[in-house]
């Protein structure tokens, strides 16, 4: 669990970096660049996502992957990009060359494919070029442009359906859109019907 102090002075860190220009948002249907951001510590979130991903490449999208591993071991085998918990401080803020590649690159949308917000993915979400910037609920209204109250809930494959179904029921807009899971029950009900 982050202190108060973690979480202060990654807010204060975050400020201090240049933030990408905003631009208008592009819906699902027409984005050709995808990030994806996840963590890859468990075996069930690592199999979502590559679902997930080998989903988009179908639809003929460009797809980057991001995965952070909670561990210090340096000895990991993925097929994809990733860093580790010893890449990243005591401020949750990560000092790694593949991380920095990764914020550098411009997407079209940006999915941080986490049931929970967590600052350390909140500020490479905010530092990276999207366009449409997708994850959990977070209280910080200025890091994604949609987001998902999962509210409890953890299954990855869950919150990746929830998303999927309202990215393409909507036009994205600049301003925080926030699906709670209220909403989520309605929708199933009125599309079950």
């Amino acid at each position: 669990m982050l202190s108060e102090i973690q979480i202060f002075f990654n807010k204060r860190f975050l400020k201090k970096r240049p933030k990408p220009i905003k631009r208008n948002p592009l819906s699902l249907k027409n984005a050709q660049w995808v990030g994806v951001l996840f963590d890859a510590t468990s075996i069930e979130h690592i199999e979502a996502t590559t679902k997930y991903v080998e989903q988009l490449r179908k639809q003929g999208k460009q797809v980057r992957l991001l995965a952070y591993v909670n561990d210090k071991s340096k000895e990991i085998a993925l097929p994809f990009p990733y860093f580790s918990k010893t890449d990243v401080n005591l401020f949750h803020i990560p000092s790694s060359n593949t991380v920095e590649n990764f914020m550098t690159q411009t997407f079209d949308i940006l999915f941080v494919l986490h049931p929970k917000s967590t600052p350390l993915f909140e500020y490479i979400a905010t530092l990276t070029d999207a366009r449409l910037k997708v994850g959990p609920f977070s209280k910080n209204k200025n890091t994604f442009d949609f987001m998902v109250d999962m509210s409890g809930r953890s299954a990855l494959h869950y919150f990746i359906n929830q998303v999927e179904f309202f990215l393409a029921k909507m036009k994205p807009q600049r301003k925080a859109q926030i699906v709670e899971q209220k909403q989520l029950m309605e929708q199933k009900e009125l599309v079950a019907a």
